[in-house]
């Protein structure tokens, strides 16, 4: 069988028709979180989103396009996000300092991205999910690599590799632990993300 296209039927040309697409897309990320990718369907999306079945056909074929725009809008912010958080300048910085930034930039957008952040930290119950959540997963891996090469130049790239694909795992998880924990333990939670990178990082850093 062929799998469902993932393209979106059209690009909206007028505001109006940009608004019903956000609204989709946030309506999509809602009824993922709750409901989860395989059991979500259009029209529970198209009901979120306080329009037509028939409206969010003109844009997307099926829920799979809406889940690939809804990944595409997400990866140019953490793209960007990353970025901005490994720059040269920033890598110079104390191993503290590193991880402060990089623990409060990545904190910023979960919060304003709950439902995203929710979705790939459970995207293992969906093979589409954990498809996308592994690309992802990847790309932050080899923006940190490539910020590891300029910290740790005499590190090998194996090790390289290796340390940056640790390093995001441990985000990830603590990441998600912090985000599932009441408001008052939350501060803990990260406080000891932060304990935990930076002491990673110093080891690294001894070694290289």
């Amino acid at each position: 069988m062929a799998s469902p296209s993932t393209d979106m039927r059209r690009q909206p040309r007028h505001a109006r028709g940009q608004r019903r697409v956000e609204a989709i897309l946030r309506a999509a990320t809602a009824v993922f979180d709750a409901q989860g990718f395989e059991a979500a369907t259009t029209n529970a999306i198209a009901r979120r989103a306080r329009a037509s079945i028939g409206s969010l056909y003109q844009f997307f074929p099926n829920k799979e396009a809406i889940l690939q725009a809804v990944v595409n809008r997400h990866r140019e912010e953490l793209n960007a996000l990353f970025a901005s958080l490994l720059t040269a300048d920033n890598l110079r910085q104390p191993t503290a300092v590193i991880v402060e930034r990089v623990l409060s930039g990545a904190a910023a957008f979960i919060a304003g991205h709950a439902g995203f952040g929710r979705i790939f930290w459970h995207s293992s119950a969906s093979p589409r999910l954990a498809a996308i959540a592994a690309q992802l997963d990847d790309e932050i891996v080899a923006r940190v690599e490539a910020g590891f090469a300029v910290r740790y130049p005499r590190l090998s790239r194996p090790r390289r590799r290796l340390h940056a694909t640790v390093s995001v795992a441990m985000l990830k998880a603590l990441l998600a632990l912090a985000d599932a924990a009441s408001r008052a333990n939350r501060p803990r939670i990260m406080a000891e993300t932060q304990t935990i990178l930076a002491q990673y990082l110093d080891q690294i850093d001894r070694s290289a």
